[in-house]
């Protein structure tokens, strides 16, 4: 991954909103152009070459970068650095709140007949 990725993110701000006015993407192009020493150092691609110019893109970092922008993380680690994050995480259900889900009766009330 590139290390100046501020500018990164400066770029795809420009990126989205130009998405979103569906303008195409001179703006954030022009961006990438003018810093793209600074944007690209510390990165490293293993097909540097695998781009079309044709697409709109300068470099094979840009391409991935952007695939990343557009499919996000959880995806991007699983599909293109073959490193899946793990999605876990645990709900803390408490028999509480069972049970003013189950009913509007509030702790220890005895209900009434007929319910």
């Amino acid at each position: 991954m590139p290390k100046n990725m501020d500018l990164w993110e400066e770029y795809f701000k420009q990126y989205n909103e130009e998405s979103v006015a569906e303008t195409g993407h001179g703006g954030s192009l022009d961006f990438y152009r003018q810093h793209f020493d600074e944007m690209n150092e510390g990165a490293e691609v293993f097909n540097p070459s695998r781009y079309s110019e044709k697409d709109g893109h300068i470099s094979m970092l840009q391409k991935l970068l952007e695939i990343k922008n557009q499919i996000g993380e959880q995806a991007w680690s699983a599909e293109y650095m073959m490193n899946p994050k793990a999605m876990q995480f645990a709900l803390p259900i408490t028999p509480k709140i069972v049970a003013s889900r189950v009913s509007n009766l509030k702790e220890l009330e005895i209900p009434s007949e007929g319910l």
